[in-house]
C-alpha cells in the first residue's frame, strides 16, 4: 500500500465478484501470480465462494463496503458487480481504474440471466465502464466493438494467457483408458450453462455410435443435459465428471476437445486444450476465428449437428497437423507471461498518467 517512502512495487487493488473457479477469476489469478515481484496486490471479493487460492491477501466485502483506495496506486476491476462498485462508490479520480471485459456484455447477460435483465443492465454496465481509465478487452473483435460505444482512447486489447503445466493421472485413469480403446472420446471442460452450447455435443452422439462424450464441470444446465441424453437414448455414452479441482488433467485423455459456445470473449479452455496438444473443434464465432485460423482448428456452424460431426471427423483425419499448427500459435501469442507483461505496462502507464495529474 502507499507510503511516503520511495518504493519499487505498484500497489494494486483487485476487485472480483468471488473467488469461484471461473474464467475471469482464473485470469486474475494468472496476472497476480505472474507479477508478484513487480506488483503488490490485494484482492477484494463479494460472494463467500473460495475455490481459487490467491497468492496474496484477500478480503471479502459487501457491495456497500467502501474501500480506502487512497492506499493503492490503482484499481483493477473484473466483471459487472466490481465495475458497478467502482461507479457507485465514485472512487477518487486520482486513483485510476482498469477494467477487464471478459465477455460481450449483452450476449453474456442474456444467456446467464435472460433478455429482460440483459436489456436493463447492459446500458448500466456501459455507463459504469465510462468511469474507467482503461478498459482491457480480451480480443481485437471485442475492442473494435466497444470502441464505438465507449471512449475510444480508453479501450484496447490484451489476450488472455496460459502457463505451462504437467498433467497428472486422474482417479478415473483406468476407466478412461478402457473407454478410449472402444470409442473416440469427445471432451469439454466448462461451466455447464446455456451459453456453452453443450446440448449440441449430446445430439452429435446420435450420428456415430463410436463417439463418447466426457463433460468436466458443474453448472445449472447439468440436469437439462442429463435429461436430453436420456431422452435421446445416448446417456450410456455421456459421462458427467462434475467439478474437478484440476480439470486440465483430463485433457490428455480426450481424442478431440470441442468448444461449441454461442458466445465467448476468449475461450481459455480452448487454449488449454491446444497447449495440451489435443485437436480442437470450435464453433464458428468471431472470437475463436480471430484466435486461430482454419488450418489450426476445425470449425463448425452453430446449431448444425452435421457440421459439428464433420468437424470432429476432420480433427481426427488431420490430427497431427492441426495439433502442431495450433500449438505454435499458442506459444507465439497466448502464454501467461505475455499477458501479464502487457498488464504490467498498462499499470505503469496508468500510474504515469496519474502522477502527471492527467486523470
Amino acid at each position: 500500500m502507499k507510503s511516503n517512502q520511495r518504493r519499487q512495487n505498484l500497489q494494486v487493488a483487485v476487485i472480483l465478484p468471488s473467488l469461484a473457479r471461473c474464467g475471469p477469476v482464473l485470469v486474475a489469478h494468472k496476472i497476480i501470480s505472474s507479477l508478484l515481484h513487480q506488483v503488490d496486490f490485494f484482492v477484494f471479493y463479494f460472494d463467500p465462494i473460495v475455490e481459487v487460492s490467491m497468492p496474496v491477501s484477500c478480503q471479502q466485502i459487501k457491495f456497500t463496503t467502501s474501500i480506502d483506495v487512497s492506499k493503492f496506486d490503482l484499481v483493477h476491476s473484473h466483471m459487472l458487480r466490481p465495475d458497478l462498485y467502482v461507479w457507485v462508490h465514485r472512487l477518487p479520480k486520482k486513483v485510476p481504474v482498469i477494467s477487464t471485459l471478459h465477455q460481450y456484455i449483452e450476449e453474456s447477460l442474456t444467456y446467464s440471466y435472460g433478455t429482460l435483465i440483459a436489456k436493463l443492465f447492459t446500458p448500466i454496465w456501459k455507463i459504469a465502464l465510462k468511469r474507467m481509465s482503461m478498459i482491457a478487452c480480451i480480443n481485437q473483435h471485442m475492442a473494435a466493438h466497444y470502441h464505438k460505444l465507449l471512449p475510444k482512447d480508453s479501450v484496447f486489447e490484451i489476450y488472455n494467457g496460459l502457463e505451462a503445466w504437467e498433467s497428472k493421472q486422474v482417479e478415473e485413469h483406468e476407466a478412461l483408458l478402457l473407454l478410449k480403446k472402444r470409442y473416440t472420446l469427445v471432451g469439454n471442460i466448462a461451466l455447464l450453462i446455456k451459453r456453452k452450447g453443450l446440448e449440441q455435443l449430446i445430439r452429435t452422439l446420435l450420428l456415430d455410435e463410436k463417439l463418447f462424450l466426457i463433460l468436466v464441470g458443474e453448472g445449472e444446465e447439468r440436469n437439462n443435459l442429463e435429461s436430453l441424453a436420456l431422452q435421446l437414448g445416448v446417456n450410456n455414452r455421456v459421462k458427467f465428471m462434475g467439478f474437478k479441482e484440476n480439470p486440465r488433467d483430463y485433457l490428455p485423455y480426450f481424442d478431440v476437445f470441442v468448444m461449441p459456445s454461442h458466445s465467448e470473449g476468449f475461450g481459455l479452455a480452448l487454449v488449454e486444450a491446444v497447449a495440451a496438444k489435443v485437436p480442437v473443434v470450435a464453433s464458428h464465432i468471431g472470437s475463436f476465428k480471430e484466435m486461430f485460423p482454419e488450418n489450426e482448428l476445425c470449425f463448425f456452424e452453430l446449431n448444425n449437428i452435421e457440421s459439428l460431426y464433420q468437424a470432429i471427423l476432420r480433427s481426427q483425419q488431420g490430427k497431427e497437423t492441426f495439433i502442431q499448427a495450433a500449438y505454435s500459435r499458442y506459444t507465439a501469442s497466448y502464454t501467461q507471461l505475455q499477458m501479464a507483461n502487457k498488464y504490467l505496462l498498462a499499470y505503469q502507464q496508468l500510474q504515469l498518467i496519474a502522477n502527471e495529474g492527467i486523470t
